[in-house]
């Protein structure tokens, strides 16, 4: 009698573990789907922002300066969550060595959110 209550509970178990994973399957999108929507609802207060910040005296959208084009780190970038996500820790951090000897200033000040809505942007240029 024991032993039949034990499998009677791991069975039950095993069919709400199966219902719980396909719900979770059926409501998840993927990663590159919401960053995708992100972008969508992100590009016009990311340009925004970039218009505002110290971003543009080295970087255009389609012209080298001192830094790359937004272009061409689209290009180089594309449009994937590690890369968006790196790119939003390289504005905040700053860094160089992808581009040549120059290295961009961090942002330490700008917040995550803000970081991510520029990235959106600057992953939009073609």
């Amino acid at each position: 009698m024991i032993k039949q209550k034990k499998n009677i509970t791991l069975t039950y178990l095993a069919v709400c573990m199966f219902f719980v994973n396909t719900l979770t399957a059926q409501t998840t999108q993927p990663k590159e789907q919401v960053l995708v929507a992100k972008n969508e609802v992100n590009i016009k207060k990311g340009k925004a922002l970039i218009a505002k910040s110290d971003c543009v005296s080295c970087h255009k959208p389609t012209i080298k300066l001192i830094g790359p084009s937004f272009k061409q780190i689209s290009t180089k970038y594309p449009s994937t969550v590690e890369n968006y996500d790196f790119l939003v820790h390289k504005i905040i951090k700053g860094g160089g060595g992808n581009w040549g000897p120059m290295r961009m200033s961090p942002h330490t000040n700008l917040a995550v959110e803000d970081a991510e809505k520029m990235v959106s942007y600057i992953l939009s240029v073609q």
